[in-house]
């Protein structure tokens, strides 16, 4: 009976330990993540939803004289594939004075805004944009990495009235 009272007594002894430790970790993982309760929350504000625009009001603006033809990404075939693009940014003109400030603003600097374009197309594959979803999804990206570095939402549309993948 000895020997089976001290196999109880260790057994509980490492229940106890190892139900110490676990709370130990919970408490120091509750203080790490969960901070000392001093520090606020960042606020988020939900954007407004935008009055959506016809694509008779807004305001096109090619970017370049001629279409962007750039090479994309390679894809998981290990082919390098190219794409043909006429990029055209569509801009909000309700706002007269954002419109022309920012038009004057952008006038010079359409090359850049082009080089944003390519870039956008350097990093997809073909698999990416071969469709009209994966289409859409570029013209998605260029619009926002745009909005972004014009510091602008007045660029609401990119559209390609070219678009050639091959």
């Amino acid at each position: 009976m000895d020997k089976s009272k001290l196999m109880m007594i260790i057994i509980i002894a490492l229940l106890v330990i190892l139900l110490g430790t676990v709370i130990a970790v919970t408490v120091f993982l509750i203080g790490t993540v969960g901070g000392d309760g001093g520090e606020q929350p960042p606020l988020v504000v939900a954007a407004l939803p935008q009055q959506q625009l016809s694509i008779s009001e807004l305001e096109p603006i090619n970017l370049g004289d001629s279409p962007i033809a750039t090479h994309l990404a390679y894809g998981a075939d290990g082919r390098a594939r190219q794409v043909r693009a006429e990029v055209i940014i569509g801009i909000d003109p309700r706002d007269e004075d954002a419109f022309e400030e920012f038009m004057s603003n952008f006038g010079p600097r359409v090359q850049f805004a082009r080089s944003i374009a390519i870039t956008i197309f350097n990093g997809l594959t073909y698999e990416q944009v071969r469709t009209p979803e994966g289409q859409a999804m570029a013209a998605e990206m260029i619009r926002d990495s745009l909005q972004e570095a014009f510091n602008t939402n007045l660029i609401v549309a990119v559209s390609f009235s070219e678009w050639v993948v091959v």
